[in-house]
């Protein structure tokens, strides 16, 4: 396997090499097919597949709502938690925060790598949607902290 000149920056273009997952060289999702001469837009992280053309996401100034369901919200540049039973009141995380994100099909379990925001290092959200909101957790984590590397 060679690696030459890619066509898309950061994409790591692989010559002599088969089809298949690799992991996503944008670094916000876990895995991006490659066809064997480019990087599709087809993306996966933990169980949940999407579409997303390769390159850099960038994190924009004005913040937008992602999701919003179950006591959570999760917009471009936070996450709000909240964990019913437990008596705590919901608390907002800054993305650029989170170091990792993993997803089962009922619950998103997020480590906190600057416990200071919060206090915890891992919180824990149960949700129908853990999949989805797993995998964009993951993503703009990583698009946050590739920002607040670059201020």
């Amino acid at each position: 396997m060679t690696q030459g000149p890619s066509p898309h920056p950061g994409s790591g273009y692989l010559h002599g090499v088969s089809a298949g997952w690799y992991p996503d060289p944008s670094g916000d999702w876990q895995l991006r097919w490659w066809d064997g001469v480019l990087w599709s837009a087809d993306v996966v992280t933990g169980t949940y597949r999407s579409r997303e053309p390769i390159g850099q996401v960038a994190v924009p100034a004005v913040e937008q709502v992602l999701w919003d369901g179950e006591g959570h919200r999760l917009t471009t540049h936070r996450i709000w938690v909240h964990e019913p039973g437990t008596g705590r009141p919901p608390e907002e995380l800054p993305l650029w925060t989170i170091a990792s994100v993993d997803a089962t099909e009922s619950r998103v379990t997020m480590s906190v790598a600057y416990p200071g925001y919060g206090g915890r290092v891992t919180y824990v959200i149960r949700s129908a949607s853990a999949p989805l909101l797993g995998a964009l957790v993951h993503a703009w984590a990583n698009r946050n902290r590739r920002a607040a590397m670059r201020l």
